[in-house]
């Protein structure tokens, strides 16, 4: 993590001010914190509780859902991005033009190394001095939950969760999550994925981003400072910051796929939003939504995927339209992805495309109706009302 020291004391107008650089800003009590970029289990949890999470409430129209969060405003200098909210329908009053002004209901924090402190003190006191009912610390590491509940002006830890029960939140009575279905994540053996922490020396902000052609160890080598990069082809690019409408679209999308890889049996295989995947050495993405096939399931591994996904899924962007309709779909398609969905909010489509002798080939675009896996998951068939609602 980074912070900045430009200003003492950073306000939500200067916030609002940032460029849009593709960061995760927050800002604490006036201070300014850059928080690095997710790895794969990280990831996983937030898919999988999100996932739960969405199909209980919106099954019972309850409110709303996020994972990963809107910017969330709870004083004029602190505004956090959780890794997951609820928003009861009694307070949906505080979203507000894509922004969330005032306490969600319940806050989950998933901790890493670089957000264990922050998450665990900082947030904790700012969450309750500003009335958020309940409060999820979830630890990939030891697979623990801890549940703190509001209580006066305190979040008071409540209960401890480990291996073997199952988890429910006060500020949902009914919702239950057992905690084999969140730390499912199968990782597979280490091999040349160890050298993304063994090799070089993170590059300096001074540095980066690096002249010349770059292969997928330089993508480790980013400075720790909360910007999402690709590299295509040997050269870095900066993706923007999403907007609202693309996250709600992409929770949306990432429930039906995630629906429908869980099934009624065996998981189908692994299902994420916006992780590292090293296509070729020259060559590194960051998804909005993947999905890997239970049979090759062993090129997840942390902090990435290391091979070709079965499915890729990019919600465009206009700044990111050329690359996602036209440069992306001809390096996936070389790089072997065998199917690609190209989803356009605006025009509220969905193309789909599958792998034909190295080119990804159109096969159908759906403005009406459901839309159809063309080979990666048979049987997958996402209603075009869902995905954009």
């Amino acid at each position: 993590m980074s912070e900045t020291a430009e200003r003492t004391h950073w306000t939500y107008d200067d916030y609002r001010d940032l460029p849009d650089d593709g960061k995760r800003y927050e800002i604490i009590r006036g201070k300014l914190i850059v928080s690095p970029a997710p790895r794969s289990k990280h990831q996983y949890v937030v898919n999988a509780l999100t996932f739960h999470l969405h199909a209980f409430v919106r099954e019972r129209n309850l409110g709303l859902v996020f994972g990963p969060a809107p910017d969330v405003v709870l004083a004029k200098d602190s505004v956090v991005q959780p890794d997951i909210l609820f928003v009861s329908n009694e307070r949906k009053h505080v979203f507000r033009r894509g922004v969330v002004k005032g306490a969600p209901d319940f806050v989950v924090e998933v901790l890493s190394e670089s957000t264990r402190g922050r998450d665990t003190n900082a947030k904790r006191g700012l969450y309750a001095e500003h009335g958020v009912r309940e409060y999820w610390l979830v630890d990939p590491v030891v697979e623990r939950i801890e549940i703190y509940v509001l209580e006066d002006t305190s979040l008071v830890k409540k209960a401890e969760i480990t291996e073997g029960h199952a988890a429910s939140p006060a500020a949902l009575p009914g919702f239950t999550v057992p905690l084999m279905d969140l730390f499912a994540f199968e990782e597979a053996e280490e091999d040349d994925a160890s050298e993304c922490r063994e090799g070089d020396e993170p590059y300096s902000l001074a540095e980066f981003p690096p002249k010349g052609p770059c292969n997928w160890r330089d993508y480790w080598r980013q400075p720790d400072d909360g910007k999402r990069w690709e590299i295509l082809r040997g050269e870095f690019v900066l993706l923007p910051t999403p907007t609202v409408k693309h996250q709600i679209v992409m929770g949306n999308l990432l429930h039906a796929i995630m629906n429908h890889v869980e099934g009624d049996g065996e998981r189908l295989g692994f299902c994420v939003m916006r992780l590292a995947t090293v296509l070729a050495d020259d060559t590194v993405v960051d998804p909005d939504i993947l999905f890997v096939a239970r049979a090759r399931q062993k090129i997840v591994k942390e902090p990435g995927v290391f091979g070709a996904p079965d499915l890729l899924v990019e919600i465009v962007f206009e700044k990111t339209r050329e690359r996602d309709t036209e440069i992306k779909r001809r390096l996936y398609g070389e790089c072997g992805v065998r199917e690609y969905w190209i989803v356009d909010p605006d025009a509220q489509s969905v193309e789909v495309l599958a792998l034909e002798a190295g080119r990804l080939v159109t096969k159908s675009t759906t403005t009406n109706g459901d839309v159809t896996s063309a080979v990666a998951l048979p049987g997958l068939r996402v209603p075009i009302c869902a995905i954009f609602e």
